[in-house]
């Protein structure tokens, strides 16, 4: 994660600087934008923790969920943007899938799941105008994660068991971004891309839990 994070910090601030050189006057626009997301949750580590029947100490599994995204940015060049985005992301939890005690490794079936807001500065970086428009951009910002997760309790004789993530955390966030855009109309475009999206680590009641989300975006721009 820590590779990760500094390449996307470097790739962001090399783009950001490059944003900020002088641009003639008649390409630079503000734009908003607005898009949909298909969250796909990955990297959601649990910790080993002891329970009166057992503990568990695997992966716990989530279920893809909805999210949206809108924007407000300014096009400093044909090509170089930097924008401001607000977004919203629900996953679900499904089940903890190792679990070692009176029933080893059989999957702990989980309630639940991240309401996460976001707020983020992004730049981008088009490789062409007019037609199909490749791009890249990064992005770096805070998100606040609203976790509320049960699982069915445990029981074996006269003991029982049972894990609980509550609780609210605000954390640095990074994100990467590559697509296509195609114009619709003179100050129209769509937007069709992916993003990568992670968050720092934090602990939820007696967890520990990570956030790495794969997105597929589709959206507008409009230019102003």
């Amino acid at each position: 994660m820590k590779r990760s994070f500094g390449l996307c910090v470097l790739v962001w601030a090399m783009t950001a600087g490059l944003a900020l050189l002088p641009a003639r006057a008649e390409t630079s626009r503000l734009y908003g934008s607005v898009s949909a997301l298909y969250v796909m949750p990955s990297g959601y580590d649990s910790m080993s923790v002891e329970l009166p029947v057992g503990y568990a100490e695997h992966d716990l599994s989530m279920d893809p969920g909805p999210g949206g995204l809108a924007a407000v940015g300014y096009s400093v060049t044909e090509r170089l943007r930097g924008e401001v985005e607000l977004g919203y992301r629900v996953v679900n939890a499904n089940e903890i899938d190792g679990w070692t005690g009176a029933y080893d490794n059989a999957p702990l079936a989980v309630a639940g799941g991240f309401r996460t807001w976001s707020a983020m500065l992004n730049a981008y970086c088009r490789f062409s105008e007019g037609g199909l428009v490749p791009y890249v951009g990064a992005g770096v910002g805070v998100a606040r994660h609203h976790v509320q997760m049960k699982s069915r309790t445990l029981k074996i004789g006269d003991k029982s068991g049972q894990f609980t993530f509550d609780g609210n955390n605000t954390v640095f966030a990074w994100q990467a971004m590559a697509g296509v855009a195609q114009p619709l109309a003179e100050n129209v475009e769509l937007r069709l891309g992916y993003r990568f999206f992670q968050t720092q680590p934090r602990r939820y009641g007696p967890d520990k839990l990570g956030y790495t989300t794969h997105n597929l975006e589709v959206g507008l721009a409009f230019e102003f």
